[in-house]
């Protein structure tokens, strides 16, 4: 299922958006969610409280209180988010600058045309599904999978391995050790012998611990520290960009 937001204090240009995507999904035959949003302080709150994943925000830029900038930059600076595709939306052009380093994959401008939108949701589809990638375990003989961005973090005790999302815990039977064989390193960082993080969810990185979003504290083992603090200056610079 592709998971949508839509963020604009106007409520004719949510309806309007929300009755496109119904429309161009029912004919791919494709499942998606739709949640609204008229501020991007309560997008934000939802994505920070409620652990919210989306793959696309469609996201006004000119509101009331924070602006789609705003929310933009703290998106991709602060949480580190920069699989969730983002389309801005606005009255005016003269944004481009602005809108460069929150690297959104296009902008609308309105008032909305159907065939406009149908355009850029065609290439959303091929963007998210080459992005969308998913932990495949087994469990007393059935293959579950869960996606990447919903994993917080992944835990082994006793041969028994944890992976732990937002809103469930996963149990099954295995060695952490060829569960990591399985993960795109470019994803998760390996930071214990007993545990596996998501980098995505991890408000706080020092040098011997991270303390994730959940509040959970997590030591980084001696053996791993070194490859961590690289990791971090990678991010870093990237950011600077």
């Amino acid at each position: 299922m592709l998971k949508f937001a839509i963020c604009d204090d106007e409520i004719a240009i949510c309806d309007r958006l929300l009755m496109i995507l119904e429309g161009y999904f029912e004919e791919k035959d494709v499942d998606v969610l739709v949640d609204l949003y008229y501020s991007a302080d309560d997008l934000m709150n939802s994505i920070k409280n409620d652990k919210k994943i989306y793959d696309v925000i469609f996201l006004d830029i000119e509101m009331d209180g924070t602006s789609g900038i705003e929310f933009g930059k703290e998106f991709r600076n602060d949480l580190h988010n920069e699989i969730t595709k983002i389309i801005f939306v606005s009255w005016e052009s003269a944004y481009a600058m602005e809108l460069f380093k929150i690297r959104p994959i296009d902008f609308i401008i309105k008032p909305l045309i159907r065939e406009k939108i149908e355009d850029v949701l065609d290439v959303v589809i091929n963007l998210v599904d080459q992005s969308k990638r998913y932990l495949v375990y087994s469990n007393n003989g059935k293959n579950g999978f869960v996606h990447y961005d919903e994993i917080m973090y992944i835990m082994s005790s006793n041969r028994v391995i944890s992976i732990v999302t937002s809103e469930e815990r996963i149990r099954f039977t295995g060695k952490l050790d060829d569960v990591v064989k399985r993960l795109d390193d470019k994803y998760f960082w390996r930071i214990h012998k007993s545990f596996v993080i998501n980098p995505l969810y991890a408000k706080k990185i020092q040098y011997d611990n991270v303390l994730m979003r959940s509040g959970e504290k997590i030591s980084i083992s001696q053996k791993y520290r070194v490859g961590i603090r690289q990791k971090q200056k990678v991010l870093m610079s990237l950011e600077k960009k």
